[in-house]
């Protein structure tokens, strides 16, 4: 009976050689893999981003069909603002009075276009901040008035808390303020280079340089945030910070 010859390199397992090629192999393609896939991340947390930002855009036109004007960024500005057009400080006051003090625009954004106040105390020009009349989203500035908000499903976007405070405001998608500015010209020289007014937002947003560049796109009002930034970048251009400007890269 003819013997079956055996293969002399069967079982024969991987040289050292071998085994560091392909590791070799493997960590290059691992290097290669790596940044495109944390970019790849990065890429779609921009895009949720502006969805949000594009979502609070939308919220504050309908609440302009509903008030005849955009939400305020600032409760000084629209004060000083009635009184420009002849009402008395007291009263200007009188007419603020449901409007919380201290809000910066990005609280303001989140407030009046969602109403996120709780149920509470109600009566003439309450503060919708600390008693609205209602549990949930929306609000109503006098008891059983009419419940305004919440826009555009911005109830639906991720918010934070300012520090131990009651005051919310939306977040982009990297954790950063989406913050509001409302453009507000004047026939001041001076003042017409503050329309975006960077003190709306002390402690979070661009400088006024930045803000000033922004009327060069849009005079109504901006919604923002820097994005995957670690600070804002010089002017709003040529960088991934989120607006709603309608700024090409």
């Amino acid at each position: 009976m003819a013997r079956i010859k055996r293969n002399p390199g069967r079982g024969r397992g991987f040289t050292l050689i071998e085994l560091l090629t392909v590791a070799a192999v493997i960590g290059v393609l691992v290097m290669m893999t790596v940044p495109s896939l944390a970019r790849a991340k990065v890429v779609a947390k921009w895009r949720l981003s502006y969805s949000r930002v594009m979502q609070i855009d939308g919220g504050c036109e309908m609440y302009k069909s509903d008030f005849g004007s955009w939400p305020m960024s600032s409760r000084d500005q629209t004060k000083q603002d009635l009184i420009d057009k002849g009402i008395t400080a007291a009263n200007a006051e009188t007419i603020l009075t449901y409007i919380p003090t201290g809000l910066t625009g990005k609280e303001l954004a989140s407030l009046f276009l969602t109403g996120y106040a709780p149920a509470g105390l109600t009566g003439a020009m309450t503060n919708i901040l600390t008693a609205d009349g209602q549990e949930g989203f929306g609000y109503r500035v006098i008891q059983r008035g009419q419940q305004w908000g919440p826009y555009g499903g911005t109830d639906n976007i991720e918010t934070k808390l300012t520090g131990g405070t009651t005051r919310r405001y939306f977040v982009d998608a990297f954790g950063s303020p989406i913050l509001y500015y409302l453009f507000v010209p004047s026939t001041s020289t001076s003042a017409l280079n503050n329309a975006y007014n960077a003190a709306d937002n002390p402690a979070d947003g661009p400088t006024q340089a930045f803000l000033d560049f922004c009327r060069n796109y849009r005079t109504s009002f901006a919604v923002m945030s820097k994005g995957p930034h670690s600070q804002w970048p010089t002017l709003p251009v040529g960088n991934d910070v989120v607006t709603d400007l309608g700024i090409e890269k």
